[in-house]
């Protein structure tokens, strides 16, 4: 390595392993500067001189000397054109990005002077995950991880709100009268939904769902009690089994100006409607059909010792009423006179079905068009409708689930 090329005076570039074991053989092993210098074929001995005084002050991170003196590592030159390539992404990053906050601004018509708020900047950040990571994304924004992924959540929690407010609408359009708990619970059984029913409230008000609510009536507080009627039942407690407390009355539904009557017995256990007639007119024969109607409906259920509750009406206190429960074991009781909160259970069932059928809404203008309506709704009522007081179950989902 010696000899004339020594003389060369033409820019020499060292390899790093070169200067790297001349820096050790002066340091580790005791040798001059001047022998290695001659054994590497070094043209000065200065440069060993400044590569060791580079080392003490870097150590193994050496640098290599060009011949205008500028140092550079190699380790420092990689970092560096890694740097400039971060750099360069994250200036393409912050250009998209700004253009894309410039078009939603004019979007909504804001002015310049109009921030950009979190979740905005959520919603563009996630149109460029893409192309850019989500950390460069982040700081071009000014954006808290923590923050974008909590709107994150809020779109998750958006979307899936927007899909049980579709089943609400399909549950409002069948079921008008249906409150916040009614839907609450058509949600959970239907859809297998469950949420509570502040949140049906908050998603109501969203759509604009207001349910149909019944007015009730003051009750008359003053009851009259006629010798000789028994009163074995209050109105109010509910049986505690199936078939042993019943209730019966006669509404009247007008038809085009003429009265129709129809006539009722309900299962104070579970509010169902065992049986119903529905006439011109409201004779005694029409009461004796419907309980009639009820053996036919339930022909293994033994009514023996029930008891059957009823207002004072004549049909109630007809010997043919009376005769007809004692041919069939059951047990007379009675309202007291001008007191309908005694019979509450059907009177609040007539108030159910003439308000959620329909009835105060429409005018029917056939026989036909009212007998369907009640046959409509009371299947309705006993096999699908939602009752709160029943666990969310209709009558008939009740009784069979405490078989």
């Amino acid at each position: 390595m010696h000899g004339i090329e020594i003389l060369d005076d033409k820019p020499v570039r060292y390899p790093l392993e070169l200067k790297q074991e001349a820096v050790e053989r002066v340091l580790i092993n005791n040798e001059s500067r001047r022998q290695v210098s001659l054994d590497l074929g070094l043209v000065d001995t200065k440069l060993l001189r400044d590569w060791i005084n580079t080392f003490k002050q870097k150590g193994y991170n050496m640098f290599e000397k060009n011949v205008y003196g500028e140092f550079m590592s190699k380790k420092t030159e990689k970092t560096r054109l890694k740097q400039l390539e971060e750099e360069n992404v994250y200036l393409r990053a912050e250009v998209e990005y700004l253009k894309k906050v410039q078009r939603l601004s004019q979007t909504k018509g804001r002015g310049s002077g109009e921030k950009v708020t979190n979740y905005e900047k959520t919603q563009i950040i996630k149109t460029m995950l893409a192309d850019f990571a989500l950390k460069v994304l982040l700081e071009v924004a000014g954006l808290k991880r923590r923050t974008y992924y909590n709107n994150l959540n809020k779109d998750i929690t958006n979307a899936k709100d927007e899909h049980i407010k579709q089943f609400m609408l399909e549950i409002n359009k069948k079921h008008k009268h249906y409150g916040s708990r009614r839907i609450r619970d058509a949600l959970k059984r239907n859809y297998n939904i469950n949420i509570s029913r502040f949140k049906v409230r908050k998603l109501m008000d969203e759509l604009g769902i207001v349910a149909k609510i019944l007015t009730k009536r003051k009750p008359n507080t003053v009851g009259e009690k006629v010798p000789g009627l028994p009163r074995l039942f209050d109105g109010k407690t509910k049986a505690e089994e199936p078939f042993k407390v019943l209730c019966t009355d006669i509404t009247y539904l007008n038809i085009e100006g003429r009265w129709h009557y129809l006539s009722a017995i309900i299962d104070t256990y579970n509010n169902e409607i065992l049986a119903y007639k529905f006439s011109s007119h409201m004779r005694t024969e029409m009461v004796i059909e419907a309980f009639d109607l009820m053996l036919q409906n339930y022909p293994n259920v033994d009514f023996t010792d029930t008891i059957i509750h009823s207002d004072q009406g004549s049909q109630y206190t007809s010997y043919d009423y009376f005769d007809w429960c004692g041919d069939h074991g059951l047990i007379r009781s009675y309202s007291r006179r001008g007191k309908s909160t005694d019979n509450g259970f059907i009177e609040g069932f007539w108030s159910r079905l003439k308000f959620e059928s329909g009835y105060f809404d429409r005018k029917f203008k056939t026989v036909d068009q009212m007998s369907a309506a009640i046959d409509n709704y009371i299947n309705y009522y006993n096999t699908t409708r939602i009752s709160v007081v029943l666990d969310g179950l209709s009558p008939v989902e009740f009784r069979l689930n405490a078989a």
